[in-house]
């Protein structure tokens, strides 16, 4: 009996080919297209396709031949043989070249000893000019230890949004937190062309580099999407996030402020300002600065919250008060951005005058991993900022408490000034 197998070493393939697909998508196809020497599976999404190739070996008996199937089905399959796969053992699906029918029906029992069969159609044209495009020779080739070293360098500005190589300028280019930072390449990497990737197709790309067992990889970019082979696999993703970016210019910030703050404090009182439903609905937290204290508030009329934030440093010009969207500055993941108890806070100001809270980890000390970009300055809530200050101060005096600067250290790994 004729028949399509899938040894250990392709299971992993599979699995990514298999992960866009949702289960129960009528819409969703795989492409069989079978040679003498391989068996190419086309699958993915519909408009970003990946392609894995298999050897054909002859005790398979296969019929060359181009046919598509429900990917759901096949999905169905695999999943049902998964006890299979992750014990690394051969999977098979019995091909089925009936008589009566132009392509074949494939058959499989699975491990619960139910039989799945999916019934093949006429190839996916979407699938089939895929195919083509990879045979054409469009793409251009780059090292993989090359592309792991500039794919380590732009993660240290993770979650990046963009990543550049200008070939010409010798140049790296990351865009993180809406901000462009641009570095020079290292010198012992020649890149084979100018190459733009989002966040989506690099990730993609570092998948391939981490698993392929060749040396390079072939790499093609258009305004729409970039595609990626090792020459086993092919994978495409879109790039149109990239509009953006190629119209946003390098922006140099300028220090307002710089804090280290405890973690677990500052992550309390936000919780407890989102727990009020008035404070919720205001959208507003404040920031008080002066050279002694850092305090966090949220007041409106009818209630409030202040604290006093334990802190590691301060460096700030004059007392200050900033207001900042509550609901952005809750989904800051701070513990994702540090393992450490404090954190860097700077409040930074471009040439335009836009404001932007940046949060920073020990591993890049100059560019923030994420920042809040609804701040600015709240001159009109700075009398009654300082009213509440004075009331909590006056209450911590009365209880034995103050406000202060904790002990400094080694400033946790920030001491960058």
């Amino acid at each position: 009996m004729p028949l399509l197998a899938f040894e250990s070493h392709h299971h992993q393939d599979i699995d990514y080919l298999l992960a866009p697909i949702k289960s129960g998508d009528s819409k969703a196809y795989l492409t069989c297209n079978i040679t003498k020497e391989y068996c190419q599976i086309i699958g993915g999404t519909q408009d970003y396709p990946q392609m894995v190739t298999l050897p054909v070996d002859n005790t398979w008996k296969l019929k060359p031949g181009q046919w598509s199937m429900s990917a759901s089905s096949f999905k169905e399959y695999w999943n049902k043989k998964k006890s299979l796969t992750d014990a690394n053992k051969r999977s098979e699906l019995e091909v089925n070249y009936d008589e009566d029918r132009r392509y074949p029906t494939l058959r499989a029992l699975t491990v619960d000893d139910a039989l799945i069969y999916i019934r093949t159609k006429e190839a996916s044209a979407a699938h089939l000019d895929f195919l083509a495009f990879s045979q054409a020779d469009a793409h251009d080739r780059f090292q993989v230890d090359d592309i792991k070293t500039l794919l380590d360098i732009a993660d240290i500005y993770r979650p990046f949004d963009a990543f550049e190589i200008n070939k010409q300028q010798g140049t790296i280019t990351t865009e993180c937190d809406q901000q462009k930072l641009s570095h020079a390449l290292p010198e012992r990497i020649e890149p084979a062309c100018d190459l733009m990737l989002n966040h989506e197709s690099a990730a993609q790309l570092a998948h391939l580099c981490e698993t392929t067992t060749t040396k390079a990889i072939q790499i093609y970019t258009d305004d729409e999407r970039a595609i990626f082979s090792d020459g086993n696999r092919m994978l495409s993703s879109s790039l149109l996030s990239l509009q953006a970016y190629k119209q946003r210019q390098i922006v140099k910030y300028k220090k307002e402020l710089r804090l280290i703050i405890e973690i677990a404090g500052f992550n309390d009182q936000v919780r407890s300002y989102q727990s009020i439903a008035l404070l919720k609905q205001s959208n507003e937290a404040l920031l008080y600065v002066d050279k002694q204290c850092v305090m966090l508030a949220s007041l409106v009329p009818e209630t409030g919250e202040n604290r006093f934030l334990k802190v590691k440093d301060i460096k700030v010009t004059q007392p200050t008060v900033y207001r900042i969207n509550l609901s952005e500055l809750s989904k800051i993941p701070i513990k994702d951005i540090t393992s450490m108890d404090s954190v860097k806070v700077q409040m930074l100001k471009s040439p335009q005058g836009d404001y932007k809270l940046g949060f920073y980890n020990e591993k890049n000390k100059d560019h923030p991993y994420q920042s809040v970009h609804d701040v600015a300055p709240a001159p009109d809530r700075f009398a009654d900022t300082l009213q509440a200050k004075e009331i909590l101060e006056r209450k911590q005096r009365e209880s034995g408490g103050a406000c202060s600067i904790e002990a400094q250290g080694d400033l946790l790994g920030y001491d960058d000034e």
